[in-house]
């Protein structure tokens, strides 16, 4: 149902615990809560004046977050910031750009920008990945000031999905609601150099309170239940190969056993962290928040022992791409984002893009999975060059699998239990 009452207040919760760079807890007062939850004044501070995160800007520095009631775990996103680096990749570049920038403080959109005209085609158009005007450089930039430092917030609808399927959370049913959050450790995933030491600020927590009882009472009575897709994740690895040959990787994932999944995506990020910084302590645009793109790859999965994709399985960047956007939406993609030569260095010769580093790929599946087994195959190349060469020719690689999974909420007698769908 909607529901429309002058009743709702806003109201700021300070963490019951905080522990910079390590953890926040909030405990939420009893009180029936509607499902909009904003996490508030997430950033952090440094000295010498490095750039957030270019793909997730302030909220790289999340790493988990979970929504409890006492000690019962209703939903939760333990790979928060890979997960939201995903999502920022699966909106238009109108959002990335008018939205996206301003509320994570990341540098993420695509800009066609021409200084050139007639025949000079190579400088008619050029197209960047690049930030729009916030004001200044400096608005993106860390200070060592808590109060002057940019902040971002998060819309926790973005990571945990049950508050999308819930519009209040009654206090009668959930009477002990905490927010745990756990933050990123590793400062390559967070800014634009390796050696700065960072701090988080100490964020807010902004619910709705319902105060209109009579439409609480009426909400409670509809809430028998819910449904919703769950975000949960597994991992494997793809080894390193530094010699020139064809190499089949074939992989079996326990962690979707016996679960509903109704359809996941791949991240694949260096093992060897170290790969994700160049010259001269510079991170490399988004840090491990990226997705690679290997040579001449192709995937597969089977899913309760039949391959989903027929014949070769995947086999070009496109053919992938297309089966991520069936499966989840517009994503904000360009020519070279999801394609690796094997002497192709890291951006587009035309502009500053990321060349061959936003190769995320996924399917709908609408099963329940007894045996998940996932097939990437990919061309190795042997690696003489130095330790921040750019191209992946023979590294291995980090697998990463999020899958929508399918939970429930059932509702009685006063009590409830979030099971398996």
């Amino acid at each position: 149902m909607s529901y429309y009452t002058d009743q709702v207040n806003t109201k700021l919760i300070d963490p019951n615990v905080y522990v910079s760079n390590l953890r926040v807890e909030f405990q939420l007062p009893k009180g029936d809560y509607g499902n909009r939850m904003r996490l508030m004044n997430v950033g952090l501070t440094a000295a010498n004046t490095p750039t957030y995160n270019t793909y997730l800007g302030a909220l790289a520095s999340i790493k988990s977050i979970r929504l409890l009631n006492g000690r019962d775990e209703l939903d939760a996103c333990r790979e928060c910031n890979r997960y939201l680096s995903f999502k920022r990749f699966n909106k238009s570049d109108a959002k990335n750009l008018g939205l996206g920038q301003q509320q994570m403080k990341n540098q993420y959109g695509l800009c066609v920008s021409g200084v050139g005209s007639g025949v000079d085609a190579a400088n008619a158009i050029v197209v960047k990945q690049t930030s729009m005007d916030l004001g200044s450089p400096a608005k993106v930039q860390l200070t060592t000031d808590e109060a002057t430092t940019p902040k971002a917030y998060l819309d926790l609808r973005d990571c945990l999905p049950i508050l999308s399927s819930l519009e209040v959370l009654p206090g009668d049913l959930f009477s002990q609601l905490r927010l745990v959050i756990e933050y990123e450790t590793d400062v390559r995933n967070m800014i634009s150099v390796d050696n700065e030491v960072v701090t988080t600020t100490r964020p807010l927590l902004a619910c709705d309170i319902i105060e209109d009882a009579d439409m609480v009472k009426k909400m409670m009575g509809d809430l028998n239940g819910a449904t919703w897709s769950a975000i949960e994740h597994d991992l494997t690895r793809i080894p390193a190969n530094n010699a020139d040959s064809l190499q089949s990787n074939v992989n079996r994932l326990n962690g979707f056993n016996n679960k509903r999944m109704m359809r996941f995506f791949i991240q694949k990020v260096p093992t060897n962290k170290a790969r994700n910084v160049g010259a001269a302590n510079a991170v490399k645009d988004g840090g491990d928040l990226i997705s690679q793109a290997l040579i001449n790859e192709k995937f597969n999965v089977k899913i309760n022992g039949r391959p989903k994709v027929s014949r070769n399985g995947a086999e070009t960047p496109n053919q992938r791409l297309s089966y991520l956007v069936d499966a989840y939406g517009e994503c904000n993609s360009y020519y070279g984002a999801n394609r690796l030569g094997a002497d192709q260095g890291s951006t587009i010769t035309a502009g500053i893009l990321d060349g061959s580093r936003n190769d995320w790929y996924g399917l709908y599946v609408n099963d329940t999975i007894k045996d998940f087994e996932l097939e990437i195959t990919r061309t190795t190349k042997l690696n003489t060059k130095g330790a921040t060469f750019s191209v992946p020719e023979s590294d291995g690689y980090d697998i990463h699998v999020f899958a929508d999974i399918r939970k429930q909420l059932l509702v009685g007698g006063g009590k409830y239990q979030v099971v398996y769908a």
